[in-house]
Order: C-alpha cells, then sequence, then structure tokens
C-alpha cells in the first residue's frame, strides 16, 4: 500500500471515485491516534489502510471466502510513506479522515494503492 494524498492537489469527487475504481472508508481520528509529537502515527495509518483493505476486497466475509479458496492476501512492504504533519495534527481530533484504496495490476501481482486524506467527507468533492 502506498499513501499518497501529498500527491493529488484535491479529493477527488464521488464519481471520480467511481470512475478511477477507488473505495471509500471514512472513519474518526482520536487521541490515541496521535503520537507524541502531537501527529497522526502510522501505527494508527496503517491500521486504517488495514481496515480500508478489508473494505476494499468486500468485506470480511469475502476475504473470509478468499481464504478458504487458497488464497493469501499478504502486505510485503509500503513505498512512497508520506505523512503531512499540518495535516494530521492534534487540531483534527475527533474528525474525520477518509482512506482511499484500489487494486492496481503490476506486470507479475496485484498492488493496493492507498490514499489517507484528511479535512473531507466521503461524499464531498475537496
Amino acid at each position: 500500500p502506498s499513501h499518497s494524498s501529498l500527491d493529488r492537489r484535491r479529493f477527488p469527487s464521488a464519481e471520480e471515485q467511481a470512475e478511477e475504481g477507488w473505495t471509500a472508508l471514512e472513519e474518526h481520528i482520536w487521541a490515541d491516534d496521535f503520537d507524541a509529537r502531537g501527529v497522526l502515527s502510522d501505527v494508527s495509518i496503517l491500521k486504517l489502510f488495514e481496515r480500508s483493505r478489508s473494505v476494499c476486497i468486500g468485506g470480511p466475509d469475502q476475504l473470509a471466502a478468499l481464504q478458504q479458496a487458497g488464497w493469501l492476501i499478504v502486505v510485503t512492504g509500503f513505498s512512497n510513506l508520506k505523512v503531512n504533519p499540518a495535516a494530521a495534527g492534534l487540531d483534527r481530533l475527533g474528525e474525520p479522515v477518509v482512506c482511499l484504496a484500489k487494486f492496481v495490476r503490476r506486470k507479475a501481482k496485484i498492488a493496493l494503492k492507498q490514499e489517507l486524506w484528511t479535512h473531507v467527507h466521503a461524499d464531498s468533492n475537496g
């Protein structure tokens, strides 16, 4: 998975999300999601990505069906993980964040691209 919200200037509209194949998961961030610096912690980001990945797969039932069919969903690494401290600080406490996820074909494997956005709702366009 990659966290690349800094690569895009605005949150994609619902239409753009559908057209580009994104699945959106809206969550709220709380005090225990921040590290000692007052920034959304890497651990919290990874937990958001994990929940978003499950939603993108189709939920826990679909994940169980894939596993029963012999599929393994394995995270082998992260690339391009960036966090903008100004956008992920304690002043955002209790506000929603949106994690976008989509599967992307990469040569002989399938990758999951993920972005975490603050200051938006899943049904807004910026």
